[in-house]
């Protein structure tokens, strides 16, 4: 399996569909903590949901950077199907440890910067909420990989269909709460799509300090709802083959 993993993270690097959305990620942080922040709460949230969507695009680009016949041959060298397929599934979802680091990283420089420079409060700034919500970023960005990978192309060989896809479910994740108020058949189908907003809204949508107690069940849930779908992706390209 370690030699496996080891594999995908070359095949993705050198395919540099990884710089795009890490760069974005990077730029959009660096700009949210450029900012007067009164309390880093807020700009945590936003950064979870920027790390759920971009890891969303991450995993969907992922499924692309690997010829058919490269594919193939490192499923006969495997011997496994199934445990090929899970592999890349693990390594999409460690990929998203890069960007929960990161979420910690640029709010700490920050964090030093504002001290020095004295630009700005970052109240709540504690250890305990950025250990809480470096595990939210990284259940947040398991939940974005397994949605992004369900869209492998022998699930669904029209890539324009499969980006429109990716990018509408994963986005339901976040307005099906919202619209389950004006809505009742989106009140009752929104428990189908991404736990986003359910985490979100336990967490206070920023408002307050991250407490364990709050943020437990939502993590859960995301990490619970990844697995099924990682399941239900591996099972299913197993059943197509080539």
């Amino acid at each position: 399996m370690t030699a496996l993993i080891r594999y995908h993270f070359k095949t993705y690097f050198k395919s540099s569909k990884f710089i795009m959305p890490l760069a974005i990620y990077i730029i959009f942080m660096v700009m949210m903590c450029g900012g007067a922040i009164e309390d880093v709460t807020s700009i945590l949230v936003v950064s979870m949901v920027a790390t759920y969507f971009l890891m969303v695009w991450s995993s969907f680009v992922f499924t692309d950077c690997e010829e058919l016949v490269a594919e193939q041959i490192a499923i006969l060298k495997s011997k496994n199907m199934k445990k090929f397929y899970l592999s890349k599934n693990i390594f999409i979802v460690c990929w998203s440890i890069i960007y929960a680091v990161m979420g910690m990283i640029v709010p700490i420089l920050g964090k030093i910067i504002s001290l020095i420079f004295h630009t700005a409060e970052y109240h709540n700034f504690t250890i305990g909420n950025l250990l809480i919500a470096f595990l939210l970023h990284i259940c947040l960005g398991m939940l974005g990989a397994a949605v992004g990978f369900i869209w492998h192309p022998r699930i669904m060989a029209n890539r324009k269909i499969a980006a429109i896809g990716a990018f509408s479910y994963g986005v339901m994740g976040i307005i099906s709460g919202p619209l389950g108020e004006d809505f009742v058949v989106v009140k009752f189908l929104k428990y189908v799509f991404p736990p986003v907003y359910p985490t979100l809204e336990s967490l206070g949508m920023g408002e307050r300090a991250f407490s364990f107690g709050d943020a437990i069940i939502p993590m859960v849930v995301c990490v619970v709802y990844a697995v099924v779908l990682i399941v239900i992706n591996v099972v299913v390209l197993h059943k197509k083959g080539f």
